[in-house]
């Protein structure tokens, strides 16, 4: 008899190794999760972490953030000693060449008069002197602290520091403007027409253009802790408007936007959510409902909704955008749903999602009827070559998909069926040479009395089918419909062969273009893959019992 503590050991053991590897093959798919609600900057290499930073909402810009992007470290083949004398000295030099320019600026009010500046002396003095440090040459390194120190006023520049400023102080801009309208030309708005606050938490700041942006710039420095903060722009246009061009630069405050265009004598609104995520320039467009249909391949834009007519007094064409500060629930929705959200804009996700479940529910239902009916036959038919024919179609299962996938498409292109959905549900009513296999070796093991008790009672070969032995398989019959889900769902290969219509394609094949139309951004990637992951991961918990159950059965059958 084996003593306690060695069984108890062995089990330890076991336990172990099962959580390691449901560790290892859950990895994979939490990093999907995770990353499927990153934004683009926490993809970058110099901030990248396994799990996605907290949205901190805002009600004030333009702000500091609260910990700069890189920061002041020993580098690690500098010894602790000579960094103990050449740190305090470098951080001060630092330090002054960033209050010296702070101070210079400050002469020309810009719109960041009101920036805390101990802290902004604080965060430019790490961002810079971590670049600055990172750029120390080999030689001074060599020499000492001395030598350091003397090379770090000619990289303290003010390009570098106004980099690192840059970097590190999120603001609010409004750029240019441009329309398009049923002439198809895109021009810019009136170089007369500028901003203008409409709500007293609102200083609006002309900027310098910046590199690759025209027209007029201005800062907004906000304060929405009360209430929301409004900009409008007016411009004298009779001319129709399909298109919209916003250009604006983000503070990442993760604030609601509401944009309310009027034209034409009529007021639109939009009528979905947009929230100010990222802290770059970019480039939205919004379209006027009505004007254009509605293209078959996801779309870019944002929807523009008719709400009635214009006010009494408002200009010939206006935009009002207005700014709601954000909870930090509401933050973690916009966080969370922002990647999902453009998947199903830029990509009809929908109608992939529609088209797969088709197939998959046929593919089910011609894969359960025709594998079991051949099964059958298999199993309770005694015909000549019956055994020949079974060895015959348990040969089919090593022949790879490759050799015979041509001669399948010269069928259905003979057939007419090329860039159709038939030949991926179609075939499935000739069901499968592994699912006649495993519901023959089940059809086995039941008692041929039962049939010969039916038969008494008047039953037929197909009523005996139905009526007795269908019942008594459902675990089995289940694991093929399991299977048969999986497989459908899971098919890239045919659709990559017969279909062309973008309007046909199913999610695998459709999140295929979708990652070459988006492969640099793995964000979205993930989303999508997470939306067509989920479906077999619901099915799989919720009949796993009977998954098993029918799994085990089918394989009982001694014959």
């Amino acid at each position: 008899m084996r003593p306690k503590t060695f069984i108890f050991s062995q089990k330890l053991l076991v336990i172990s190794l099962l959580t390691v590897g449901v560790f290892i093959f859950v990895l994979p798919f939490a990093n999907m999760v995770l990353t499927s609600v990153k934004l683009d900057e926490e993809l970058t290499a110099d901030q990248f972490a396994f799990w996605p930073r907290a949205p901190i909402p805002q009600t004030v810009s333009p702000y500091v953030l609260e910990k700069p992007l890189i920061r002041i470290e020993r580098p690690p083949d500098m010894p602790s000693a000579e960094w103990a004398q050449f740190e305090a000295p470098f951080r001060q030099q630092v330090q002054r060449a960033v209050e010296a320019w702070w101070a210079q600026r400050q002469q020309t009010p810009d719109g960041f008069a009101r920036i805390n500046a101990e802290q902004l002396g604080q965060t430019l003095m790490q961002a810079v002197g971590a670049a600055a440090l990172s750029r120390i040459s080999d030689e001074a390194r060599k020499q000492g602290a001395e030598a350091m120190l003397a090379e770090v006023p000619s990289l303290v520049t003010i390009p570098r520091i106004e980099e690192a400023f840059d970097a590190n102080v999120a603001r609010f801009c409004l750029g240019s403007i441009y329309l398009r309208g049923a002439d198809y030309a895109r021009q810019p708005l009136g170089q007369g027409s500028i901003w203008q606050a409409t709500s007293n938490n609102v200083e609006l700041s002309p900027l310098p253009v910046s590199t690759g942006q025209s027209g007029s710039q201005v800062l907004v420095d906000y304060d929405t802790a009360k209430e929301p903060a409004r900009i409008r722009l007016a411009a004298e246009r009779k001319e129709e408007v399909e298109r919209i061009y916003l250009t604006f630069r983000g503070d990442q405050s993760w604030s609601k936007v509401a944009l309310s265009v009027v034209s034409q004598g009529r007021r639109y609104e939009l009528e979905e959510p947009f929230y100010i995520l990222e802290r770059k320039w970019a480039e939205v467009e919004f379209r006027i409902p009505g004007r254009e249909p509605e293209p078959l391949s996801g779309r870019t834009f944002r929807r523009l909704a008719d709400v009635g007519p214009a006010p009494a007094g408002s200009a010939d064409f206006e935009i009002t955008v207005s700014l709601i500060p954000n909870s930090y629930v509401g933050a973690w929705w916009a966080k969370v749903s922002r990647n999902y959200e453009t998947a199903f804009r830029q990509v009809p996700i929908a109608r992939y999602i529609g088209t797969s479940i088709a197939i998959a529910i046929l593919s089910i239902f011609l894969n359960v009827f025709g594998s079991s009916l051949s099964a059958y036959a298999f199993a309770r038919i005694e015909f000549p070559g019956r055994n020949l024919l079974f060895g015959i179609l348990l040969a089919t299962m090593m022949i790879p998909g490759q050799v015979t996938m041509i001669p399948h498409f010269l069928i259905n292109r003979s057939l007419g069926w090329y860039n159709t959905l038939y030949p991926l549900w179609v075939p499935s009513l000739f069901g499968s040479a592994f699912f006649i296999f495993m519901l023959r070796q089940f059809f086995l093991t039941i008692p041929r009395e039962l049939e010969e008790a039916a038969r008494m009672d008047g039953c037929g070969f197909l009523r005996i089918y139905w009526h007795v032995i269908l019942p008594m398989m459902r675990p089995t019959l289940l694991t093929v419909a399991i299977l048969s889900f999986i497989g459908s769902w899971n098919d890239f290969m045919r659709p990559l062969i017969y279909l062309n219509d973008e309007r046909l394609y199913n999610l695998a094949f459709g999140l295929f273009k979708f990652q070459l139309d988006n492969g640099t951004n793995s964000s979205l990637i993930m989303a999508a893959s997470f939306v067509m992951t989920v479906p077999i991961i619901v099915i799989f918990f919720l009949f796993q019992r009977h998954f098993v159950q029918g799994a085990s059965l089918s394989g009982l059958g001694g014959r």
